[in-house]
């Protein structure tokens, strides 16, 4: 079955995204884990995360209420996979 997701589910899966990149930047530094060491037991808590269920507009409030826009997560997801693209090339 192929499936076209519309504008808003693809900007809640980048949304997502970000935060997920957002909060393994955190886990990696409070848990003094390097590279992808750990990365399992983060992406178990991270699937169980209430994040997973919340619709579009209740993960914009949950943005807001972090204090984060949705260009700068956006833009930090960017950033994100720009470095990554570097690392892999180099």
């Amino acid at each position: 079955m192929i499936r076209i997701p519309s504008k808003a589910d693809k900007q809640l899966a980048q949304l997502k995204d970000a935060l997920r990149i957002l909060a393994w930047q955190t886990y990696k530094s409070e848990n003094d884990v390097n590279g992808l060491d750990g990365y399992a037991q983060f992406q178990q808590e991270w699937q169980s995360n209430e994040i997973q269920q919340m619709p579009l507009p209740k993960l914009e409030k949950f943005i807001r209420s972090l204090g984060y826009s949705q260009e700068e997560l956006l833009d930090n997801r960017s950033h994100y996979y720009e470095r990554r693209q570097l690392v892999t090339v180099a």
